[in-house]
C-alpha cells in the first residue's frame, strides 16, 4: 500500500446484523398482526349487535302495529299478545329495515344465497328444545328480558364457555354464557 492513500471500505450490514433486523421485523409484524386481528373481531362483534338493535326496533314497530303488549315479569302471555311476528318473520319485517343484510352476521361462514339469515329466532311457540320452556312460561320467569334473537358466530365454544350474543325483549344485546339445560332467559 502506498503511503498516505487509505484504504477504502464499504459501507453495508454483515449477515447478523440482517439476520437481527429480519427478526425485529418479523416480531413487530407478527405483534401488530394479532392486534389488528382482535380490533377486527370486536368491529364485526359491535356490527353484529348494531344489526340486533336494528332487528329490535323493526320487531318493537311491528309490535306496536298490531298492538303488542309489553312482557310482564310472572304474567304468561301467549305469543300473539306480544304482537310478534308468525315464523319466517324476515318477509313481515322486511318494511321495517333497510337492508337485507341486517339478518346476517360478517363471521356467518355460509353462503348467503342458501342460508340468507345468521341470527336464530328464540321467541315462536313450537320452540321444542329439551329443556326450554314452553312460550308462555319463558315470559312469565323473564319478564322484558326474554331473548328474541341470538347470534352463534362470536365466541360459540371459548375455552370452555359455551354462550352466544342474545338480543332481549328489552333492547339489550350482549354475550350471554349459557349452559345446558338452556335457562329461560338464557342467562
Amino acid at each position: 500500500m502506498m503511503p498516505g492513500r487509505r484504504m477504502r471500505t464499504t459501507a453495508g450490514f454483515t449477515i447478523v446484523e440482517t439476520i437481527v433486523a429480519c427478526g425485529i421485523v418479523i416480531v413487530t409484524a407478527a405483534t401488530v398482526m394479532s392486534v389488528f386481528a382482535a380490533v377486527r373481531e370486536k368491529s364485526r362483534r359491535s356490527v353484529c349487535v348494531g344489526n340486533l338493535h336494528q332487528i329490535h326496533s323493526a320487531l318493537r314497530m311491528y309490535a306496536d302495529d298490531w298492538d303488542g303488549i309489553e312482557p310482564r315479569l310472572g304474567v304468561r302471555m301467549s305469543f300473539s299478545e306480544l304482537g310478534l311476528p308468525p315464523i319466517p318473520q324476515g318477509e313481515r319485517l322486511g318494511a321495517y329495515l333497510k337492508s337485507r343484510s341486517v339478518w346476517r352476521c360478517l363471521n356467518d361462514p355460509s353462503d348467503p344465497r342458501t342460508y340468507p339469515r345468521s341470527y336464530g329466532v328464540c321467541f315462536h311457540e313450537d320452540f321444542m328444545i329439551p329443556g326450554v320452556q314452553p312460550f308462555p312460561e319463558r315470559i312469565a320467569e323473564c319478564g322484558d328480558r326474554f331473548p328474541l334473537y341470538s347470534c352463534p358466530f362470536h365466541g360459540y365454544y371459548q375455552d370452555v364457555d359455551f354462550g352466544m350474543i342474545v338480543l332481549r325483549w328489552n333492547g339489550s344485546a350482549r354475550w350471554s354464557n349459557l349452559i345446558w339445560p338452556f335457562t329461560a332467559c338464557m342467562d
